[in-house]
């Protein structure tokens, strides 16, 4: 089979979901880089790749195209059966069907308050510089769905290694919601702090017990089980850029070590 193109922005979570999962089963493959801040994915030429104008998306064979991340995975799966390691999407119907059930648990619960709290604290705030144009109470209301979705997952994986009990191999669930939370690495301590710190009139909250302050220390088995998926072989080829972001953002911080300390 031909090698398939990888429309691919590395400041994506899913985009790199599905990079990972290609260096991990050894899938040949290329990339075209999609610039979302040049509005690459807006351009018609783009709308005939993925009509929803997102990344990641795929090219396949014969013209073939596909988007959105866990769709890629399972496609992938099923056209490259005999590079990809059952562990990953096995055949058991059980075990997939409890994968599914993680993965869409993923798109309608976490996926959405991950991206609407960072999207909010760190481009807008920090990076636009348009801290005034934040909505407070829509990144309280995020905020608050991502400490509930964490605890979900805390005491979903219990005292076992990945998401799906009785597997000792990480699935493209574990892969997908992983780097989806690797990407709340991006935020301080203090949320609303840190959004207030970045307006010229800030009264910032440093209250440890405020509604929007982030630990990671309320979620050891959480941390364990993302410190075992960093050890993954593809993810420091996959994250050199996203490291280098979180390190810009919390220079004096040990947030990239966070989950070996727990």
């Amino acid at each position: 089979m031909e090698a398939p193109i990888l429309f691919y922005e590395p400041g994506s979570p899913p985009c790199r979901v599905v990079l990972m999962f290609l260096l991990e089963n050894g899938i040949p493959h290329k990339i075209q880089r999609i610039k979302l801040f040049e509005k690459d994915h807006l351009k018609p030429e783009y709308q005939k790749v993925n009509p929803f104008q997102k990344v990641p998306a795929i090219q396949d064979e014969d013209g073939f195209y596909l988007a959105e991340s866990h769709a890629i995975l399972k496609y992938l799966v099923r056209t490259r059966a005999s590079m990809v390691q059952e562990h990953w999407y096995p055949s058991d119907p059980r075990k997939r069907a409890k994968i599914d059930e993680l993965l869409d648990w993923h798109h309608s619960s976490l996926s959405w308050c991950t991206k609407v709290t960072v999207w909010n604290a760190v481009m807008v705030a920090k990076f636009m510089k348009q801290p005034q144009s934040v909505s407070i109470p829509v990144v309280e209301f995020a905020l608050d769905r991502v400490k509930k979705s964490l605890a979900t997952l805390e005491q979903l994986i219990g005292d076992g290694p990945f998401m799906i009990k009785g597997m000792e191999q990480p699935s493209i669930a574990d892969l997908s919601i992983f780097v989806e939370i690797d990407n709340l690495r991006l935020l301080p301590s203090n949320v609303l702090a840190y959004i207030q710190t970045n307006t010229p009139t800030s009264n910032a909250i440093e209250d440890r017990n405020s509604r929007y302050y982030f630990s990671w220390t309320e979620y050891p088995r959480l941390c364990r089980w993302m410190e075992r998926m960093r050890q993954l072989k593809s993810y420091s080829q996959v994250h050199q850029s996203f490291e280098k972001v979180v390190a810009m953002l919390h220079p004096s911080t040990t947030n990239r070590n966070a989950f070996a300390k727990i």
